[in-house]
């Protein structure tokens, strides 16, 4: 059986939005101040969010990646919630400059010419997204919903499937009828397991 394409849904941060080099900044400033406020010497630091501990968080929900950067850099003293607070602390000073990802407006311009109904399926929180979009908002005025990673009808974030699931039902497209525009190993997996 042919399966015909209808929608697209796309992920946000990398895909459409430049943002994980501001992430990993805005990580890393919570880190250093971290072990300023602590006092740990250079030496008995575990370093920072690098390339490597990145790939292995980009796409996971704030309460997830926030657990394996404390475990993976030993910081003790650090709540997982004192860590994401922080972090939305520095973005909210980044992400209003935020640039689109080279091409992503002309992909979503083309999307929309052809007649595909269009949202956005993302782990970054509703307020977080509110500060992204401030430059964007011709390409944001395209798509029909913006499901967030907080919203309380997801249960599992990305590599579960729940976040497409509900991107397609909330625009009334089959998931089977959707094509999924993702840049993460975790979301690529989400993806895949929504059809």
């Amino acid at each position: 059986m042919e399966k015909t394409m209808k929608a697209i849904i796309y992920d946000l941060d990398g895909t459409l939005l430049d943002t994980e080099p501001l992430s990993t900044v805005a990580i890393n400033n919570v880190i250093t101040e971290y072990y300023a406020e602590h006092k740990i010497a250079e030496d008995e630091q575990r370093g920072l969010v690098d390339e490597a501990l990145k790939s292995r968080i980009i796409g996971m929900n704030d309460h997830d990646w926030s657990r394996v950067v404390i475990k993976e850099l030993a910081l003790a003293h650090m709540k997982p919630e004192a860590i994401v607070q922080g972090w939305l602390d520095h973005l909210k000073l980044l992400f209003p400059t935020v640039d689109a990802m080279p091409g992503a407006k002309c992909v979503v311009d083309a999307g929309r010419a052809m007649g595909f109904v269009q949202c956005i399926a993302t782990s970054s929180s509703a307020g977080s997204v509110a500060l992204k979009r401030q430059r964007h908002e011709d390409m944001f005025g395209m798509f029909r919903t913006i499901v967030t990673g907080d919203d309380p009808a997801i249960k599992r974030g990305k590599p579960a499937p729940d976040i497409f699931l509900l991107a397609a039902e909330r625009i009334g497209v089959a998931p089977e009828h959707c094509v999924v525009f993702e840049d993460s190993p975790f979301g690529v997996t989400a993806a895949k397991g929504s059809n």
